[in-house]
């Protein structure tokens, strides 16, 4: 959390998390990413907040499911990207509280600002929101599906190149930024790793420290980008050691570890191996 914005997960689902964002000056609360309305519901009753605010990081059922419910249940406006909503893919668009976001736009939620960036790959019309620092606090990162714990999205609608270039403009935050993603997927993605050779004394550290927190049923998220700038090979196709895990793979095609190819080249060999892991 920050001084002024307390960040409570909200499990749904089988794996998602969406996130409830409360400014103490104001009161105003959001949700990030609503995949059911009766959990959210429910969190806010328990802690005493009123919902102002709907925020679709993009248009996937499992992000967007509880919109409906939420509008019809409270009189929170309803933010999504430009792009999801004139696609109308975004369940309440046509309500009349629905205000579309852009590339650099600041969204305040009570007086406190979180800018929208545009991160296309998983989807075309992706968004992460991004609360600066304030002081001595960290920023705050709420990447949907676009960067996970040691792992990305999948390409449903972009290419590599336009995820990796996403991927890019995140990684480029401070490292003290805490990284709320969208689902809790952190320890299947250090079984990639470790398949990949990129062991290390670091990854094992952070990794029984999720395990910790799983075995009492807690979020491995938020996590300091600064583990995932070090740690998460979708951050690092410029590194040369993950270059070179990825093009000396038994699964990559034979002849690969002799080309010369560029950083979204090798996310791109990177994401595929993904898939088919």
């Amino acid at each position: 959390m920050t001084s002024d914005i307390i960040v409570k997960a909200v499990p749904c689902l089988q794996d998602n998390y969406a996130w409830l964002l409360h400014e103490s000056h104001s009161g105003q609360t959001a949700v990030i990413d609503p995949g059911q309305a009766e959990p959210i519901l429910a969190a806010l009753h328990s802690q005493g907040w009123t919902l102002s605010h709907i925020i679709n990081t993009h248009h996937h059922g499992d992000h967007v499911g509880g919109n409906l419910a939420l509008l019809a249940a409270t009189n929170a406006q309803l933010y999504a990207s430009a792009y999801d909503l004139q696609h109308q893919r975004i369940p309440g668009s046509d309500s009349g509280r629905a205000h579309p976001l852009h590339d650099g736009q600041p969204l305040l939620l009570g007086t406190q600002p979180l800018t929208t960036i545009a991160v296309p790959g998983h989807t075309l019309g992706h968004i992460a929101l991004y609360h600066a620092p304030q002081d001595t606090e960290p920023g705050l990162l709420f990447s949907g599906d676009t960067l996970f714990s040691l792992g990305c999205g999948r390409l449903f609608e972009g290419t590599a190149p336009q995820l990796w270039q996403s991927l890019k403009r995140l990684r480029a935050l401070p490292a003290n930024t805490l990284m709320y993603a969208g689902h809790e997927y952190t320890l299947k993605n250090s079984s990639f790793v470790r398949y990949l050779g990129l062991n290390s004394p670091e990854l094992e550290e952070y990794l029984t420290k999720c395990q910790q927190k799983r075995s009492k049923n807690h979020p491995t998220l938020p996590n300091l980008m600064a583990i995932e700038q070090n740690l998460n090979p979708f951050l690092r196709a410029d590194c040369p050691k993950v270059a070179a895990a990825v093009m000396n793979h038994r699964d990559v095609e034979p002849g690969l570890a002799n080309q010369a190819l560029s950083p979204q080249e090798i996310f791109g060999y990177l994401r595929r191996l993904r898939d088919n892991f």
